[in-house]
């Protein structure tokens, strides 16, 4: 029986940094400008980020 990891995350930091840093700039934007569309894609983004705080789940194959 073999044991996979379903979600693999090599550069963990990284992924977050990648979500975090367009997410503040968008901040910034949607301040300044209150567009919906903005916000939308915070959200979007938003997401994302929740999802790489999930833990690991392990099956056997």
């Amino acid at each position: 029986m073999r044991v996979s990891a379903v979600r693999v995350r090599y550069g963990y930091t990284d992924d977050r940094k990648e979500i975090e840093q367009p997410m503040d700039a968008l901040a910034r934007k949607f301040a300044a400008t209150h567009d919906m569309k903005v916000k939308a894609e915070i959200d979007r983004l938003s997401s994302e980020l929740v999802k790489l705080d999930r833990p690991w789940v392990f099956v056997a194959r």
